[in-house]
């Protein structure tokens, strides 16, 4: 009789352990409501990161979580740089984080007081990304002077900071920056200069350019000269 009870309990429990890890497999899949209200973006072949309300998640091919990454308010933005396997986030408060894309592991993190806010984040070229700089909150109390800004980063490392133009965005084609602003329905494209291999951080100034009708030379200082030639192809993030 005694035999019989622990056979049963034996199977009773082993029962129970399987049970639980299908059932903990299962709890470790990404809702397919995450998946569609949520944005998305391919690292691998078989790999996506999600962002959904405050918590950036990689899961792979059968939307298992390899990670969860959480911030204090909901993500704005996020990209993810393959040659350096980082991703770049920024989140409400005024919050910016830098994240291993294998581990989920916040290996930078800033924030800062006021209003001044990270914003978009845009891969440029094959290892940096860039990091805009949203100050409308400001403008909207009659702070009208207040501009935007980008800064360039490789790895944890910031490579430059440029101010940019109020409500602008931000136009990558090839190894050039440009940003776009808008007056009476004309768009008109800014390019940007700066060293193409910085070596470490540097701060650039503001400077007040003339219209140029043709595309000018990169000059010895770096600064913003604005064209007219509209480049073709254009798709680029709107404020």
């Amino acid at each position: 009789m005694k035999n019989k009870m622990k056979q049963v309990l034996i199977i009773s429990l082993t029962i129970l352990m399987v049970a639980t890890v299908a059932f903990g497999k299962r709890d470790k899949k990404l809702s397919r409501t995450i998946m569609s209200k949520g944005e998305v973006k391919w690292i691998e072949q078989k790999g996506r990161l999600v962002a959904f309300d405050n918590k950036l998640y990689r899961i792979n091919a059968q939307r298992e979580v390899v990670w969860e990454y959480e911030t204090g308010q909901e993500i704005i933005d996020f990209a993810y740089i393959k040659k350096t396997n980082l991703v770049y986030v920024t989140s409400g408060d005024n919050c910016f984080s830098i994240v291993n894309a294998t581990s989920g592991q916040r290996l930078h993190f800033e924030s800062r007081i006021g209003a001044y806010a990270f914003f978009y984040t845009i891969p440029y070229l094959t290892d940096q990304c860039l990091v805009t700089d949203y100050n409308g909150i400001y403008r909207e109390n009659n702070h009208s002077l207040e501009k935007d800004g980008v800064t360039a980063w490789r790895g944890l490392n910031k490579l430059w900071h440029q101010s940019i133009a109020p409500d602008a965005s931000i136009y990558v084609r090839g190894k050039s920056i440009f940003t776009v602003t808008r007056r009476k329905g004309r768009k008109f494209y800014t390019k940007l200069y700066f060293p193409n291999n910085t070596p470490g951080p540097c701060v650039f100034r503001d400077t007040e350019q003339t219209l140029q009708r043709t595309r000018v030379v990169a000059p010895q200082q770096p600064f913003a000269a604005e064209l007219w030639v509209r480049p073709p192809k254009i798709i680029d993030k709107q404020w």
